[in-house]
């Protein structure tokens, strides 16, 4: 790990994750894991996947359903629904818009949210799929690094993260884009900092509270290493209690039965070799 700055921002600046953005539908806060959403190009809304399968859902014929299930035994009636679910062609569940048709559609309507929007989200797409050479792209670093860049200036949490991993070679850079990352309420960033700081002896107190700040919004590997403090004797039991029951509310908040829904839908569909 490289080495950080000495000098670092007050814990007061932190913004605090637990106002995370919320998705437009449910109304519930996004889950952190960044698969359990979907950004829709069309009009720039990041919707939980709970409500993007239950439009799919929504759109099965029931009778159909119905006739599939019927004399069933119940372990297989919700197989049988996420087959139908599976087969289902709906628009976006915000906005109501038809789906690209391809990987290429899907590239101009981002193009056309960086362009005409200026949206940090779509930007932050784009750049993923010039990193890795995706969606029918052709692999052009610099040209991700510009969008990041543009994102990161705009505000986004998400961009600082991925700038400070891109400039692993510049540590002071490293640590500028990682610092204002964990400030803006990157989950990511808060817990790599805080290991920073922690593996270089730079303000203990302040490392933990970063660390504990992701696990209070719900991240399992922030908590983790709580545990670890708290084993080590670097925590006391009141900290690890509040971040517990502070990680417990955050994981149930932004629960649904859609959600787990889809959760046990993608599962089933990674099983049967198709994501």
């Amino acid at each position: 790990m490289s080495e950080p700055v000495a000098d670092h921002r007050p814990l007061s600046i932190l913004q605090p994750i637990d106002s995370r953005a919320e998705c437009p539908i449910c109304m519930l806060p996004l889950p952190l894991e960044a698969e359990q959403s979907m950004y829709e190009s069309c009009c720039g809304k990041i919707v939980c996947r709970g409500c993007t399968i239950a439009t799919k859902r929504a759109a099965i014929d029931k009778s159909l359903l119905e006739n599939m299930t019927q004399s069933q035994p119940s372990a297989n009636v919700e197989l049988i629904e996420f087959q139908l679910t599976a087969i289902q062609d709906t628009p976006c569940a915000f906005c109501r818009s038809e789906r690209p048709l391809n990987v290429s559609e899907n590239v101009k309507r981002l193009q056309v949210r960086v362009d005409r929007f200026n949206d940090p989200v779509a930007m932050n797409q784009l750049g993923g799929y010039l990193i890795d050479g995706a969606e029918g792209l052709k692999k052009n670093k610099k040209k991700a690094m510009k969008l990041y860049k543009r994102s990161y200036d705009l505000g986004s949490p998400e961009a600082a993260d991925r700038l400070s991993y891109y400039n692993t070679a510049n540590p002071t850079l490293k640590s500028q884009y990682l610092k204002e990352g964990a400030r803006r309420g990157n989950i990511n960033s808060c817990v790599e900092l805080g290991a920073s700081y922690q593996c270089h002896g730079i303000d203990e107190e302040y490392a933990k509270s970063l660390v504990m700040t992701a696990a209070k919004a719900g991240d399992e590997e922030a908590m983790n290493i709580v545990w670890m403090y708290y084993r080590g004797g670097h925590l006391d039991k009141d900290d690890l209690t509040a971040t517990l029951r502070a990680k417990q509310a955050a994981s149930i908040e932004v629960k649904s039965d859609n959600r787990e829904f889809a959760k046990r839908y993608y599962a089933f569909q990674m099983q049967q070799g198709r994501l």
